[in-house]
């Protein structure tokens, strides 16, 4: 049950992860998009008029940012190129921010990400994307989401390697562990390279202590356990 446990909070930190890296690999994109420039886009556009729906896949409906994260990538289906407005309102208050965004997937600035995290803590966001055209709203997409109050508060370790893992299990000399802070817009630091056998399997002790690594040999399910601190890295 333990080691259940231990790939479940692997696997929780390995989607977090997912959004983390992504803007760090991302960044750059479009960190360009404003307030202001938002504003003069929507002069003229009627954001009420019939359209057509746009399907927003990052993120997804009803995900929770805890409010230490640095600014997410956010992607919607459409072509990489044009003309966005991004909404965000808080649903139970008349507040919103307004951002343009010109590449798809997005990341908006650090300014913008604290700005839209203020809004309402701890309660529903609504994210609205507009397609423009020739100053005309022609598709919409909205869902909605919230940025936790309570902090992360930690570092957070995972291991990187390539995809899928038939070729990962050839290539090994190309893993890493990684640590970073969640709010962190740096790149990670690399904790951990040249593991000679595939050790894609790894844990931590309940309370952070121990550091394991399951390393196969040629192949094997045997497996040796490495147990080390990883305060000596963090």
């Amino acid at each position: 049950m333990a080691r259940h446990s231990g790939y479940k909070l692997i696997l929780a930190l390995s989607v977090l992860m997912v959004s983390v890296l992504s803007v760090l690999s991302c960044t750059g994109i479009n960190s360009v998009g404003s307030r202001e420039t938002a504003q003069r886009m929507l002069s003229g556009v009627d954001l009420q008029a019939p359209m057509e729906m746009l399907t927003v896949l990052e993120p997804q409906s009803g995900a929770v940012y805890p409010i230490d994260l640095a600014a997410p990538l956010f992607e919607w289906a459409g072509p990489a190129v044009g003309r966005w407005l991004v909404r965000v309102a808080a649903a139970e208050q008349n507040r919103s921010v307004l951002l343009s965004g010109f590449s798809n997937p997005w990341v908006p600035s650090q300014a913008d990400w604290e700005a839209i995290k203020a809004l309402s803590p701890g309660f529903p966001l609504r994210l609205t994307v507009f397609q423009l055209v020739d100053r005309r709203a022609v598709a919409r997409g909205s869902v909605h989401f919230t940025v936790s109050p309570v902090p992360m508060a930690c570092r957070v370790v995972y291991q990187e390697l390539p995809v899928p893992f038939r070729y990962a299990e050839k290539h090994v000399d190309l893993f890493r562990w990684r640590a970073m802070s969640p709010d962190s817009y740096a790149t990670p630091d690399t904790v951990l390279t040249q593991v000679p056998y595939c050790a894609n399997c790894h844990t931590f002790s309940r309370d952070g202590s121990v550091f394991g690594l399951d390393m196969d040999y040629r192949g094997t399910e045997a497996a040796t356990c490495w147990p080390m601190s990883p305060k000596r890295w963090i």
